[in-house]
């Protein structure tokens, strides 16, 4: 019986229970800390991170034309019109032969062509004046009696491919700077733009 249990072979060390759990447990570790998971993760949220990040460069672009502001002298071109500012000047009194008037307004020279198929018709309602801290203001009432009226934008109609300058007139405060007139198409000023009277 003793020869029996001493001439037993004995297991090789891969059969026995110690080394499949050891085996287990490094495998474990490998996988859990080696890191290759974590990088895969990191690489696919880079892609991710710089595709917003070109999305998002991709939008600016796409919203810097709203954001230019044409200047005096400027060809600024809204759905089919074409505005440009030729003058904008302070004064403190207006002229009419019915008598004068002091006060502060700003008289700004537009020439508004059309560049459409068909005739349209601007009026001085179309524009108004901007202040820096969204203050709008708009035409004078007193545009018809104290600008000639071949210098109008009452219901005037401009035919395709020609052009019409005039002037609108703003009564402001005192001392107000940096101005902007705003322009639109159509009485609801569907499409508007904004030019700088900042000289």
């Amino acid at each position: 019986m003793a020869d029996e249990v001493v001439g037993k072979p004995k297991k090789p060390f891969y059969k026995k229970v110690w080394f499949w759990i050891l085996a287990i447990l490094v495998l474990s570790v490998i996988a859990s800390s080696g890191g290759g998971g974590t990088k895969s993760t990191d690489t696919a949220k880079t892609p991710a991170s710089s595709e917003s990040t070109s999305t998002t460069s991709a939008e600016k672009p796409a919203a810097a034309p709203a954001e230019k502001i044409a200047k005096i002298g400027d060809a600024l071109k809204v759905g089919d019109l074409v505005f440009t500012v030729v003058d904008a000047k302070a004064t403190k009194q207006l002229k009419s032969p019915l008598g004068n008037k002091t006060g502060n307004w700003m008289v700004v020279t537009v020439t508004v062509k059309n560049e459409s198929k068909e005739a349209v018709t601007i009026d001085s309602s179309y524009f108004k004046l901007l202040e820096g801290d969204g203050t709008a203001y708009e035409t004078d009432s007193d545009n018809i009696m104290y600008l000639d009226a071949e210098q109008s934008f009452f219901l005037e109609k401009i035919n395709p491919k020609l052009e019409k300058q005039g002037k609108v007139l703003f009564a402001i405060p005192e001392g107000v700077k940096d101005l902007k007139l705003q322009v639109q198409t159509g009485l609801f000023g569907t499409e508007t733009g904004e030019i700088s009277l900042s000289k």
